[in-house]
């Protein structure tokens, strides 16, 4: 059982803590993890993370230098939502308000304990192909994945979240009128 599933559900503060250590982790060297933050002040209200992005850093990462031309990231944001509720059309509407306010890129994290409804994945499909916008919805489970991905092998992290962009992308993809 890993520290995630420690936290209770409901208890906001300590699951960013826990998921920004994660991802910190994680991201190793594509992260800044010394200037990773919670509780950003953004455009009148608080994004619950901020990882800013070793630009540096990027060249090295194939993944993170498309995602650096292609999204302009300096600094990934991120919602957070330890709920029992499924994270909602309106949780992705508030990280897409946070990353056109912040000017920090256009990509960001929604993590969901719970998962997230049909309207939530609808709406991160319809930002990637009608704003340019990546917002990628990572559940409990994808951070637990990603946490033992990162002992074994950092190129698994990376393919795993090229899945995640790829499953937005291709939803989105229509066919061929005949």
């Amino acid at each position: 059982m890993s520290l995630l599933d420690w936290c209770r559900v409901g208890d906001g503060p300590l699951y960013e803590s826990m998921v920004l250590d994660t991802m910190a982790r994680t991201l190793k060297g594509i992260v800044d993890s010394e200037l990773a933050a919670q509780q950003v002040p953004i455009e009148g209200g608080f994004c619950d993370i901020e990882l800013p992005i070793c630009t540096e850093a990027s060249h090295g990462h194939r993944l993170w230098y498309e995602w650096a031309q292609r999204y302009e990231i300096v600094s990934l944001l991120g919602e957070v939502k330890n709920m029992r509720e499924k994270a909602s059309f309106e949780d992705v509407n508030q990280l897409f308000a946070y990353l056109n306010g912040a000017k920090r890129g256009r990509c960001g994290l929604l993590v969901s304990r719970s998962g997230f409804t049909a309207n939530a994945m609808s709406r991160m499909r319809s930002l990637v192909s009608d704003h340019h916008v990546l917002i990628l919805g990572l559940d409990h489970g994808d951070l637990k994945s990603l946490l033992e991905f990162s002992k074994e092998d950092s190129q698994k992290v990376m393919t795993y979240l090229r899945r995640k962009e790829n499953l937005l992308r291709r939803f989105n993809e229509r066919p061929a009128r005949r």
